[in-house]
């Protein structure tokens, strides 16, 4: 008798425990606030001083400028002030479109020596666009993904660039504004001054058309560099991930 009054004991205990917590869970409400004393749910500018804001054209930049003479490829160092130099003149000049063409050669045969700008990495047609501070509308062109360009002196004695999508195989042909004999006498002539380059097929792309890789002919040297972060505050990161929500 005693072994029964006990396990009802328990039961009833236990009904009770869970009643409390059933209760408990149903009228929880949490206290959302900031993780600080602040009354503001904004990152302070002071925090926002820590972030730097850069211009389009000090994020997208070629990786190779290649001058090609002749069947020989010289290459414009990165650190040199020459390349810099080069892709500021480029950027600033302007584009008229001439003609999209299908095409399985980079650059096409008709276009002889000039200068090829290697990206990273593929960039839309808005992105590569806004480099040059055109907007969609202002020049119409297929929505394509730009890989490389290359400038030469058409036999019209005027600078163009061909705009090279080799994933869609397509490439479009602009006229820029770029002076003829700034173009040849500071980029084309001067080519025994750059460092000497080979080409090699990029074997493992799967597309139909093959694009060159350029390696330096000798060895290169290049200085062994080490970073360091500076601090970053907390509380940019807690004000940031852990605000309160506003429903």
């Amino acid at each position: 008798m005693n072994y029964e009054h006990l396990k009802s004991t328990l039961l009833i205990i236990l009904i009770g425990i869970s009643v409390i917590l059933t209760w408990q869970l149903y009228t929880f409400q949490p206290e959302i606030a900031l993780l600080d004393d602040t009354v503001s749910r904004y990152v302070p500018d002071s925090l926002n001083e820590e972030r730097e804001e850069r211009v389009i054209s000090e994020v997208v930049r070629p990786e190779q400028i290649i001058v090609h003479r002749d069947e020989q490829y010289g290459m414009i160092g990165n650190d040199e002030e020459k390349f810099d130099l080069f892709y500021e003149k480029l950027l600033a000049t302007n584009l008229n479109e001439v003609n999209l063409l299908s095409t399985d050669r980079f650059p096409t045969q008709t276009t002889g020596n000039g200068v090829e700008l290697v990206f990273p990495t593929s960039l839309p047609t808005s992105i590569f666009l806004a480099l040059f501070g055109i907007y969609d509308e202002e020049l119409a062109i297929p929505t394509l993904e730009i890989d490389r360009l290359f400038l030469f002196i058409d036999q019209g004695n005027a600078v163009h660039m061909q705009a090279l999508a080799s994933e869609e195989e397509r490439l479009i042909e602009f006229e820029t504004s770029l002076s003829v004999g700034d173009f040849e006498s500071n980029y084309l002539e001067p080519f025994e001054e750059y460092t000497e380059v080979m080409t090699v097929l990029d074997e493992t792309a799967s597309k139909r058309l093959s694009e060159n890789i350029y390696l330096p002919v000798d060895p290169v040297y290049v200085d062994r560099l080490s970073f360091a972060t500076s601090p970053l505050s907390s509380e940019f990161f807690k004000q940031s991930l852990f605000t309160d929500l506003v429903l």
